[in-house]
């Protein structure tokens, strides 16, 4: 049976229940809630191990949740300004509370943070440039065991991207086969690149995974970083110039034509903080276009009806699809400029 507040709040050991509620824009598949207690403020979120048709994922769970618990723990021990995850009973998974008898179910509890996310702006870009760029560099210097299992994003082989970009073309919306033949144009123009970027790769480190605007608050004590459930094994300077360019972008749907102050300021303050810097050429953007393809990828399986996903979710990597046939071909042509920002 679900595990309700109050039963979260006596396993964790947070005081009485004043207040539960959803948290917008909470992630999926988890649920997330804000419950207020008489020892504070939490996020809880929850989630389930594996699923009826989907049995294997719970051991690919239980591996990304002690990944992450290892990331966050060195992240928190080092300083690095964040959310703390709350230590659960046993038995747990990670920093996830397996409650007995709950039937997979999940529950993980993160001291709340006073703050508002930076999507709308509230920080000048310049100076959060800098300031990612530094908390970039010391993510980069934790020492933190290399999951290989959470390397970053799949390459997929250029025969099979042909098989389904054929099969969109055979699909009765001809809008999506364009979209999909647009997208394997630049999987092919972009191939030898990644190829050779990945045949002298330099060594992994964890990285956070996902900090985007989004993911950082803007706290009445300075910037905050949230939200580490995304760690992945990625080359620590392919991981600080997708940030820096990704930062830049002038909105989330597009990362061409960005704001060159902004991937200066990134990369410049990620050198002074130490982090491990590589070759400033075209290679460096390998992580970059990487999980845009493999995102891309994801969304043709979806819109061919490959995954067993929502109407909703269809029409969401649908529009995604096309988006990406507009924007990765910019991505490839801004390359040579991008690369001068990185010197």
């Amino acid at each position: 049976m679900p595990i309700n507040a109050e039963q979260v709040a006596d396993a964790f050991g947070l005081g009485r229940v004043l207040d539960d509620r959803p948290l917008a824009n909470g992630d999926r598949p988890a649920v997330t809630r804000i419950v207020s207690t008489t020892d504070g403020r939490w996020v809880v979120k929850y989630d389930r191990l594996g699923s009826s048709d989907r049995p294997d994922l719970a051991e690919w769970q239980r591996t990304k949740a002690w990944t992450v618990h290892r990331l966050e723990s060195a992240a928190a021990a080092a300083g690095i300004p964040m959310a703390h995850p709350v230590q659960p009973p046993e038995p747990s998974v990670g920093f996830w509370y397996a409650p007995p008898d709950a039937g997979g179910e999940l529950v993980r509890v993160t001291t709340w943070v006073e703050g508002r996310d930076l999507r709308s702006g509230q920080v000048p870009d310049e100076e959060l440039a800098s300031w990612l760029g530094g908390v970039l560099a010391r993510i980069a210097r934790l020492d933190v065991e290399v999951d290989q299992d959470a390397d970053a994003s799949p390459v997929h082989p250029l025969d099979e991207w042909r098989d389904w970009v054929g099969e969109a073309e055979g699909a009765t919306d001809l809008e999506l086969g364009r979209a999909a033949r647009a997208v394997l144009t630049v999987v092919e123009d972009s191939a030898d690149l990644i190829a050779d970027a990945l045949r002298h790769r330099p060594p992994l480190t964890m990285t956070h995974g996902d900090a985007a605007r989004a993911n950082i608050l803007a706290t009445p004590t300075g910037l905050v970083l949230i939200d580490w459930e995304s760690a992945t094994a990625e080359v620590p300077w392919w991981d600080a110039v997708s940030n820096a360019v990704r930062l830049a972008a002038p909105d989330e749907r597009s990362i061409a034509g960005g704001d060159p102050r902004i991937v200066r300021a990134l990369i410049g303050s990620y050198r002074d903080q130490g982090g491990p810097a590589g070759p400033a050429d075209a290679t460096a953007f390998t992580g970059l276009l990487v999980g845009h393809l493999s995102f891309t990828a994801w969304c043709l399986w979806v819109a061919l009806g490959h995954r067993d996903e929502s109407p909703e979710q269809v029409a969401f990597c649908t529009r995604s699809l096309h988006d990406a046939a507009e924007h990765l071909p910019r991505i490839l042509r801004n390359l040579d400029t991008w690369t001068r920002l990185l010197a």
